[in-house]
């Protein structure tokens, strides 16, 4: 999705990114959420409060039953490509996102697969 303050969106729990932030990886909570898109549907409402707004589609399934999706947000003059994984538990949505922004090109692309298909 893209690096923000956790404070101001509280299922995001944990954020790395590089020196000057343009790529990072993201750990989510969605504690009552029922699906991936439910909760990917909350961080459109987020990021639209912003001016902002998120393009994705589903990518496909990994083994340990994650959904992958690509995506892009765009917001604050900036486009963020990105892949997330997410995944249904009995306590909600939990999952990461892992991308950069768009003007380093495919400089970070087998970094974010690498990162994504090391989920377990």
């Amino acid at each position: 999705m893209m690096p923000r303050n956790a404070q101001f969106m509280p299922q995001l729990k944990h954020l790395i990114a590089n020196n000057n932030n343009s790529a990072f990886v993201e750990v989510y909570s969605f504690a009552g959420y029922q699906s991936p898109q439910q909760a990917l549907a909350a961080y459109q409402q987020y990021i639209s409060g912003f001016g902002g707004y998120l393009q994705y589609q589903q990518a496909g399934v990994t083994i340990p039953g994650y959904e992958i999706y690509n995506g892009q947000t765009t917001a604050g003059g900036q486009v963020i490509n990105w892949m997330a994984a997410l995944k249904t538990t009995g306590n909600g949505v939990v999952g990461i996102s892992s991308g950069a922004n768009s003007a380093t090109g495919n400089q970070y692309q087998s970094t974010v697969l690498n990162i994504i298909n090391s989920l377990q």
